[in-house]
């Protein structure tokens, strides 16, 4: 999936393996950004001001039904579905930084997942859709941050001395 600017009016589509356009699964006068797809193909998270403040919004694919996912929090954007497509992970803007929040799709619980200074941001699920990467000013620099999707202490990445965002993982591969 990718989001695409059209006349200042932003749609996300999907593109074929041949990367040529498909029919938009997103078109709105408000913000639709940073899809996030499933394994499987079946549900795509996005962040959307449809409803007012930046909010997580789910899309079943075949069905093309919309639901809010976020329920709290005015401002909640970076989703990252997990691979087999239960948990959606995002970034809730508390005060003057970010928290990262998980929604279990299943149970529709809601729970935060880093806690403490700085801002948590950019969150991405590993192909096990258990572990999480996601960015953090927590020590005054922009550095990768290893969580899981019950939590826990945080986990620094060691990436060297300068700023690091935006992390992303590759698929699993077979030994």
């Amino acid at each position: 999936a990718v989001r695409l600017t059209r006349d200042r009016n932003p749609i996300i589509c999907l593109l074929s393996s041949g990367l040529q356009k498909q029919p938009r699964l997103e078109n709105r006068q408000a913000i639709v950004v940073s899809p996030s797809v499933d394994t499987a193909g079946r549900y795509m998270a996005f962040t959307s001001s449809r409803m007012g403040g930046p909010q997580i919004c789910l899309k079943e694919l075949s069905s093309g039904s919309v639901r809010r996912v976020s329920q709290s929090g005015g401002y909640n954007t970076d989703p990252s579905i997990s691979p087999d497509g239960t948990v959606v992970a995002y970034a809730r803007q508390e005060g003057r930084g970010h928290r990262i929040y998980v929604q279990d799709l299943v149970t529709g619980q809601e729970r935060q997942l880093t806690f403490g200074p700085g801002s948590d941001e950019e969150p991405c699920f590993a192909p096990d859709s258990y572990f999480i990467a996601f960015m953090s000013t927590r020590n005054g620099k922009k550095e990768l941050y290893l969580t899981t999707r019950n939590g826990g202490e945080p986990k620094k990445i060691p990436t060297g001395s300068g700023d690091a965002s935006f992390p992303a993982w590759s698929p699993e591969i077979p030994k």
